[in-house]
């Protein structure tokens, strides 16, 4: 795709995408994948890594945690249950334990600790990953 500039503006009701990635270098939505997970087999010149990183980052692509789940068949997600989910306290909790989640490459699943359908779905999820 030399010479052809394409533009893809990031949309603000989803997240950016391998494919909007890959349209943006002009590669293979795969390849992207590739290069964004590290593969160590991986033989490409460095003028397309390069151009590939440079899309990520425009785009401010970011893998999914979830998505990867579902590829992978293993799960990647953490369990947070707090007391009660309308106290401020917790806010700054929440959002830390979130923040190094998706920095270790988990999702982090919210819930309070109540009496209710909503507590036993919770149990039911922490015995299963636990």
């Amino acid at each position: 795709m030399d010479g052809v500039h394409v533009l893809i503006e990031p949309s603000r009701t989803r997240r950016p995408t391998l494919k909007d990635v890959a349209v943006l270098a002009g590669v293979d939505a795969s390849l992207v994948s590739r290069v964004v997970s590290g593969d160590p087999v991986l033989s490409i010149p460095q003028s397309t890594r390069d151009r590939v990183l440079a899309a990520v980052a425009s785009v401010g692509y970011r893998p999914s945690a979830a998505a990867r789940s579902l590829r992978t068949q293993k799960l990647s997600t953490l369990g947070l249950i707090i007391p009660d989910l309308t106290n401020p306290v917790y806010a700054p909790i929440v959002a830390g334990a979130q923040s190094a989640a998706s920095k270790a490459g988990f999702a982090l699943l919210l819930a309070s600790d109540t009496e209710g359908p909503g507590q036993e779905a919770a149990q039911m999820f922490v015995s299963h990953v636990g």
